[in-house]
């Protein structure tokens, strides 16, 4: 699908791409905040800037651009809000997306838009409250301006994405990179740009991080490190990113590379072949450095979020046109068609889990759906329990502060983990852990077993 030949039939097209592309959003924007946890303790830590005016991170090592952002919504039980700034701020980055395929490769841009749009990672994250979306966008948004010679903004932009998550100022070697690779390689005014894009990267980083090291200091730049997962876990990411579909879609197209890789493969962009051979190892550069970085930290799959626009220009450059189009059919029935789901077949990590017609989208759809019944019906029974009770919670804490931070009347019965010590202390009341995942996880963070003392499940839901 190629851009109308007038400008006035492409800005129409490019429109309406990128409003069906929010139209799809839409259904998912009012069920609740996501199904990561995290993004409950963004909002929380938000409202919290709000009524008080002071910063705090609402985890380690802060993400200061949206939690100010959301700071400026009011809290609601409605949190369509929340996740339309997120839908709105991945459709900026979906139309840079766009022009970023216009001006390398000059062909199939709305389809490309539209395949990126629906890439299940980027799908489902741009429904929810997270920030993953947020620093993409500005990723994106620098990486265009660099492309068109704008190293000044492009540099404040990659800046901005840094305040969004800290790990986008990695895309900063891949973009010096190009700047030193592309158009007379070490030249005067390359080096210039390189500096350029540099300072201003860095400065607006610093300036967003300011609150964060005025409150916490140097110990912002620690992490907790969780427990090094089993394979398994790391393929349910790759799903996790592209689907099932999307997947095979990933490895046709190395596949098609490797095929492909005699052949001279035309661009009627604005980069000469030059140029797109420096594009080729920025794109490769971004795709190894979130890679790296990922199997270091292999916890969510979100981590690799950013790789996704570069592999997909990587296989737009080097691959034919027709081998490309069945990459981006396949793109577009991903979130759609084929995903898995927990229950009983292939064991992936902790769960076993089986493959349904059904496909990534849809499934987080209904997770979420069923997620927000069972935390209404846990709500509406902790109401009516005397003061004198402690629910422990563990990783789910923060979807209760969310309920607690509406609802007053649930003030002190719902607490995170509960160690020895704090169960000594709270002897006097009537404690319950939420669910039995609570329970283990609970034992294998505080080495405290709630089951050996007695304390009775609150639910029998298996999961939330």
């Amino acid at each position: 699908m190629q851009l109308g030949n007038s400008p006035n039939t492409s800005r129409i097209l490019f429109i309406a791409t990128l409003l069906l592309i929010l139209t799809t959003r839409l259904p998912f924007l009012s069920i609740d905040l996501g199904l990561d946890t995290d993004a409950y303790g963004v909002v929380i830590v938000s409202d919290l800037i709000r009524t008080t005016g002071v910063y705090m991170a609402s985890r380690i090592p802060g993400f200061p651009l949206t939690e100010y952002l959301y700071s400026l919504v009011t809290l609601s039980k409605n949190p369509f809000l929340y996740n339309f700034l997120t839908a709105l701020i991945s459709l900026i980055g979906i139309a840079t997306y766009g022009l970023i395929v216009k001006h390398l490769i000059g062909r199939d841009v709305l389809v490309s838009m539209l395949a990126f749009a629906l890439i299940p990672a980027i799908f489902i994250n741009s429904t929810n409250a997270m920030d993953y979306l947020w620093g993409l966008t500005f990723i994106l948004i620098a990486f265009y301006l660099v492309l068109i010679g704008v190293p000044i903004w492009g540099g404040i932009s990659l800046g901005l994405a840094i305040g969004a998550r800290i790990t986008s100022g990695a895309m900063l070697i891949p973009f010096i990179g190009y700047l030193w690779l592309s158009k007379g390689r070490g030249s005067q005014n390359h080096k210039k740009s390189i500096v350029k894009l540099s300072f201003f990267t860095l400065i607006t980083g610093l300036i967003c991080f300011l609150p964060v090291i005025n409150r916490y200091g140097p110990a912002f730049f620690n992490y907790y490190h969780q427990e090094y997962p089993s394979p398994y876990i790391m393929i349910y990411h790759i799903y996790k990113l592209f689907g099932v579909l999307g997947s095979v879609a990933i490895a046709l197209g190395i596949f098609f590379i490797y095929r492909d890789r005699n052949l001279k493969i035309s661009s009627p962009g604005n980069e000469n072949q030059n140029n797109l051979k420096a594009l080729s190892i920025t794109c490769v550069a971004a795709i190894f450095i979130y890679l790296l970085a990922y199997l270091y930290f292999p916890d969510q799959a979100g981590y690799l979020i950013p790789i996704i626009p570069f592999l997909l220009l990587l296989l737009q450059m080097k691959i034919t046109v027709r081998h490309y189009r069945i990459l981006l059919m396949l793109f577009l029935l991903s979130p759609f068609l084929v995903g898995i789901q927990k229950g009983s077949g292939i064991k992936l990590g902790p769960y076993e889990s089986h493959f349904t017609l059904k496909g990534p989208t849809l499934i987080n759809r209904e997770l979420r759906l069923d997620r927000k019944k069972k935390l209404t019906e846990i709500i509406v029974s902790a109401q009516n329990l005397n003061d004198a009770t402690k629910i422990v919670t563990a990783s789910y804490y923060p979807l209760f502060q969310y309920a607690t931070r509406l609802n007053p009347k649930l003030e002190g019965k719902f607490v995170g983990f509960m160690s020895r010590s704090d169960y000594n202390r709270d002897s006097l009341f009537t404690i319950y852990y939420l669910i039995d995942d609570v329970a283990e996880y609970n034992k294998t963070v505080t080495g405290f077993s709630l089951k050996n003392q007695g304390v009775k499940k609150f639910c029998e839901y298996k999961t939330l």
